[in-house]
C-alpha cells in the first residue's frame, strides 16, 4: 500500500495542572490520575513566603520582590513527602531557597523562567534534606 500523505506531528495542549506528575505521595500512594489540591499565593511582595507543604500538593505563586522561601508543616511519615511549586516570572526577582535543598544536577538552584517554571520537591526525612528539581522549565501559560 502506497503512502499518500506524510503524517503531521500533533502537539497536545498543556493542562492546568489538575494532576500531579509524581511517583508517590507522603503515604506511598501514587498521584497518577488523582486530582490534587492547589494553593494560589498570588503575587508575593513581602519578601518572604512560608509554604506549608501539607496545605496542598501544588503551591502556585509569582514573586513581586526578592523573596526568601521556607517550607513548613512536614508530616511525620517515614515514606517521604512530595510537593510541587509553580512559579510565574521567577527570573524577575532573586529567590532565596532553603539551604537544606539538594538540587538535581547542580549545587545551586536552577535558573527560573520569566514564564512559568514547575519545580518538584521531595523529602525523605521531614525536611532535614529536601531534593529539588525542575519538572517544566519554561511553560508559556497564562
Amino acid at each position: 500500500m502506497a503512502i499518500t500523505s506524510i503524517p503531521t506531528q500533533v502537539t497536545p495542549p498543556l493542562w492546568a495542572y489538575t494532576f500531579v506528575q509524581a511517583p508517590i505521595n507522603g503515604n506511598g500512594y501514587d498521584y497518577f490520575n488523582t486530582a490534587v489540591k492547589r494553593v494560589n499565593y498570588n503575587t508575593v511582595s513581602s519578601g518572604t513566603l512560608a509554604i506549608d507543604v501539607t496545605a496542598a500538593a501544588i503551591h502556585r505563586w509569582q514573586p513581586g520582590a526578592t523573596t526568601t522561601v521556607s517550607f513548613t508543616g512536614f508530616p511525620a511519615v517515614s515514606t517521604g513527602y512530595f510537593w510541587q511549586v509553580e512559579i510565574k516570572g521567577g527570573s524577575l526577582f532573586t529567590i532565596n531557597w532553603p539551604a537544606s535543598i539538594k538540587w538535581d544536577s547542580s549545587a545551586s538552584a536552577p535558573t527560573l523562567s520569566a514564564n512559568v517554571t514547575l519545580l518538584n520537591f521531595f523529602t525523605p526525612n521531614q525536611g532535614t534534606t529536601i531534593y529539588g528539581g525542575v519538572a517544566f522549565a519554561d511553560i508559556n501559560a497564562a
